[in-house]
C-alpha cells in the first residue's frame, strides 16, 4: 500500500442542481474546467462532467436549456478526504465506478476533485524516468476527465 498523496485540481465550479445544462457549460468554458459539482441547499449532491453532457445531452438529443444539471448528474457522489493516501483513491474510484472524485476536507468543504489520470500518474511516479514524468504531466493536464468506468 502507497501512502503517497495525491495532486487535488482545483479547477471545478459549484452549481445548484436546477442550473440549466446550456448555463453550466457556458459556466465551464468561461472559467476553463472541467467538473461540476451540483449542490442543493449547500450540500453535495452530484458530479457533472463533459461525458455526461455528451451521452446524457447530445446523444439523446436532449435541449441543453431545458435540462437540468440535477437530471444529469452521478448521484449519490462517492467522494475523498484531502488527507486520503493515493491508494486509498484508487480504491474509492474501483469500489463506486467513478473516474472524477470531489475532495472534502475533514470538515467536509470541497477542496477540489481527483481524477483517475491523477491517481495512475501517483502511482507509476515512482518507477517514471525524469522524462516520463515531464510527459506524464503534460498528459494529466490536458486529457478530457470525467468518464464513468466499467466494472466487469
Amino acid at each position: 500500500m502507497s501512502d503517497k498523496k495525491i495532486r487535488i485540481k482545483r479547477e471545478f465550479v459549484v452549481l445548484g442542481v436546477d442550473t440549466p445544462v446550456l448555463e453550466a457549460a457556458k459556466i465551464c468554458k468561461y472559467a476553463n474546467v472541467k467538473y461540476i459539482i451540483v449542490s442543493e441547499d449547500g450540500k453535495l449532491v452530484g458530479v457533472v462532467t463533459p461525458i455526461d453532457f455528451v451521452y446524457k445531452i447530445v446523444a439523446e438529443g436532449k435541449d441543453p436549456k431545458t435540462i437540468t444539471l440535477g437530471s444529469i448528474m452521478s448521484s449519490p457522489v462517492a467522494v475523498c478526504k484531502s488527507t486520503d493516501d493515493v491508494t486509498t483513491i484508487a480504491k474509492i474510484m474501483y469500489e463506486n465506478g467513478f473516474s472524477v472524485l470531489p475532495v472534502v476536507s475533514e470538515e467536509g468543504t470541497i477542496e477540489g476533485v481527483v481524477s483517475i489520470v491523477d491517481v495512475l500518474y501517483a502511482l507509476g511516479e515512482a518507477h517514471l524516468s525524469e522524462e516520463m514524468k515531464e510527459l506524464a504531466k503534460k498528459l494529466v493536464s490536458s486529457t478530457l476527465h470525467g468518464v464513468k468506468l466499467v466494472k466487469d
